[in-house]
């Protein structure tokens, strides 16, 4: 693992493919100069990984759980992503695919999940957080409640919030 600079972070997304260039970037860099971003070169396994401000994996990454220390924050994974639940409300960009037993997120409306490839869970539900994958999402459950989830550029009907 290195700290690198968020301008050394807006150079390496120049070399990375569209998908990544077009979704990858870190609006709150200026109150995070000091911490820089957190890059991961080549494959990374973890039990616990804070996303506190800004992580980069360049490759692919599993994961147990996430925690994050700020109101916002950036994960950009290459390749795949295997956790067990995704609960992150930061910003998100997944090159491959996201692989989780559950995705449940809110986030107010603030931020994003992009996934480049397929999502793959037991369940799938928007509290308040958009979701966008390319590819397709293979779940029992899907439940946009606030946001919106699309998938291979379709939005997927809101369905009503329960008391």
């Amino acid at each position: 693992m290195n700290h690198i600079t968020f301008d050394d972070f807006d150079t390496w997304c120049k070399t990375q493919p569209e998908f990544i260039r077009t979704h990858a970037f870190f609006n709150e860099a200026e109150y995070f100069e000091e911490e820089g971003a957190r890059f991961f070169k080549g494959d990374y396994h973890t039990d616990l990984l804070s996303v506190s401000p800004c992580v980069v994996v360049e490759g692919n990454l599993t994961t147990d759980t996430f925690t994050w220390d700020y109101d916002c924050g950036l994960l950009v994974v290459t390749g795949n992503l295997h956790c067990k639940h995704f609960q992150l409300p930061v910003w998100a960009v997944i090159g491959g695919n996201l692989h989780a037993e559950t995705v449940q997120i809110n986030s107010c409306c603030d931020f994003a999940l992009h996934v480049g490839g397929d999502l793959i869970a037991q369940s799938v539900i928007e509290d308040g957080h958009c979701i966008e994958v390319v590819g397709d999402i293979r779940a029992a459950v899907i439940e946009s409640r606030v946001n919106h989830i699309s998938t291979r550029g379709v939005t997927l009907p809101r369905v009503g919030l329960t008391d």
